[in-house]
């Protein structure tokens, strides 16, 4: 983003709706500056924060307020009730008659002051999903920016509190607004029909994250767990696909991608859209995620309970949290070997017991199911946000 660079566009509602609250005018700005609309992520792969931007204006303009996202597009455009905007070709003079700018991802020093001056006092939000120690976060360490922001909203409060623990950031500006699945994941299984009893045997295990948040764990003890469970397979939804910073020509992760075309029993099928990975993941047993990442929330866990998937991880991070109690875990290991050994001895002891222990895993996903579908949507989520940017 460029903060010098804006320029004058008429910046007004695309619709009315009716809505229970006074309609407020909200702007979201993306960090990463990508080109997208929220049209966006039900046609491609996208990134986590990406994603929930979709998903979130859209539902904020359906329920009538006037919703601006300010990213990378080329030109100004209009989706899904959303006026979607070129960071390049704003006026950012508008941004103090806006309730609240929620600006998505990280910020650096500069930009944050640049939307400070522009936004009045009160209304800046920093909205993110990252880690403390990933390079997006890393001018918070400085506290004239970190009082540029009037709010912190996070996504689990394992990430509230080490941002508390890192950063100083007071716990008075900080809320907790989880993420949620995508529409593709809602309600796979309606009521009085089976959840766990249609997947196959032998059974179907997923990776659906990205590469490097433990694939190289889960390849390295897949060998094991065929050789022990035989017939065992395992499918690979995973690649850079979705962040425009990782083009396809560059992804540096494609050795592991010909490890997995390599090994017996392993279907790499690369990233996919939300709906058709919601379809695949109805026929798999097991997500098997050897999280070797410190997980502020986990999307790709949320979308694979909707799913109806037993959840096999570690006890890292947020990953407890987003579990609420589901998923069967095991504690990290920083030894990449001991850790794939290990998880793939949980792998060999819990699959037989699908089969032996099937009436319980049915009862215990069809609880782990009805728990997203009732507390982790975006329907639920974004009242959630409209009630946080009300009270501002």
């Amino acid at each position: 983003m460029d903060p010098e660079a804006f320029q004058g566009v008429d910046w007004r509602p695309t619709a009315t709706k009716t809505t229970a609250m006074a309609p407020m005018r909200l702007a979201f700005l993306d960090s990463m500056g990508w080109n997208y609309t929220p049209d966006s992520a039900y046609e491609r792969p996208m990134g986590g924060t990406q994603s929930a931007l979709c998903y979130l204006t859209e539902r904020l303009a359906a329920m009538g307020h006037e919703v601006t996202l300010l990213n990378g597009v080329t030109s100004p455009t209009t989706a899904r009730g959303v006026r979607v905007l070129p960071t390049t070709d704003q006026q950012i003079g508008f941004l103090e008659s806006v309730d609240a700018l929620v600006v998505a991802g990280g910020c650096t020093s500069h930009v944050a002051g640049v939307l400070r001056r522009a936004t009045a006092v009160g209304k800046l939000i920093l909205w993110t999903g990252h880690a403390t120690n990933e390079p997006a976060m890393a001018d918070l360490a400085n506290p004239a920016t970190r009082d540029l922001f009037d709010t912190y909203v996070f996504v689990s409060n394992w990430q509230k509190n080490r941002y508390q623990d890192v950063f100083g950031i007071p716990a008075d500006r900080s809320v907790v607004l989880r993420n949620a699945i995508a529409p593709a994941f809602e309600n796979l299984f309606p009521a009085g029909t089976p959840v766990f009893d249609p997947r196959p045997w032998p059974p179907v295990l997923a990776y659906t994250s990205t590469p490097y948040r433990g694939l190289n764990v889960l390849l390295g003890g897949f060998p094991f767990v065929r050789e022990e469970v035989p017939g065992t397979t395992l499918k690979v939804f995973s690649s850079m696909a979705g962040y425009e910073s990782t083009p396809a020509a560059s992804d540096p992760f494609t050795n592991l991608y010909d490890q997995a075309r390599r090994t017996e029993g392993v279907e790499y099928v690369g990233a996919v859209p939300q709906p058709r990975l919601a379809e695949e993941l109805k026929k798999v047993s097991v997500l098997a995620y050897a999280n070797t990442f410190e997980e502020t929330s986990c999307i790709a866990v949320m979308e694979a309970m909707a799913a109806g998937c037993l959840i096999a991880t570690c006890g890292r991070a947020a990953l407890p949290e987003t579990l609420a109690g589901f998923g069967v875990t095991l504690p990290p290991d920083e030894d990449v070997n001991i850790f794939a050994t290990n998880y793939a001895q949980m792998l060999v002891w819990l699959l037989p017991r699908l089969v032996a222990e099937r009436p319980a895993f049915e009862d215990r996903l069809r609880r782990q199911v009805d728990h997203v579908n009732a507390t982790g949507t975006w329907t639920v989520r974004t009242k959630e946000w409209e009630a946080f940017l009300a009270g501002r």
